[in-house]
């Protein structure tokens, strides 16, 4: 009996090889938070040394710088774990381009909420995020007219 020439057939050493699986959306929504964490760390740390409202107390400086450089830490670990999640995604730029803008507008727009104290508000742009998973933003990109999409 002859084996057929050519590749393996799924097979890699004598055993099957499974292919892996896509990354879930969860990857693109925690770079996504990521993303706001850092972008509120930024403008609270800002806020600590500009602000008269966020600065008002003796502890109100030191607080505010604690509190953005507790937030950072948390998003470093939060992108970290995203990282991992994406597997064999890593080097795909759509994993990262949109999240992260829309981390950044999400961030500004809640630490902007927070510093003006519209403390009912502080959940909407976090709402937002939805736009962050992938069907989301496939629906919303075949609703917007415009060029031909590949």
């Amino acid at each position: 009996m002859t084996r057929p020439r050519g590749g393996s057939g799924g097979r890699h050493g004598g055993t099957l090889r499974r292919q892996r699986r896509p990354p879930t959306m969860i990857p693109d929504l925690l770079i996504t938070l990521a993303t706001a964490g850092m972008m509120m760390a930024a403008v609270f740390y800002a806020a600590s040394f500009f602000s008269s409202d966020v600065t008002a107390e003796s502890a109100g400086p030191v607080l505010a710088r604690l509190f953005a450089s507790t937030l950072v830490i948390a998003s470093i670990f939060t992108f970290l774990l995203a990282y991992v999640l994406l597997r064999d995604e890593r080097h795909q730029g759509e994993h990262f381009v949109f999240p992260v803008g829309l981390g950044i507008v999400i961030g500004g727009i809640d630490a902007s909420l927070f510093l003006v104290r519209a403390d009912g508000f502080l959940f909407v742009p976090f709402l937002l995020a939805i736009f962050a998973l992938g069907p989301v933003r496939r629906l919303a990109r075949s609703l917007v007219p415009g060029k031909a999409r590949r």
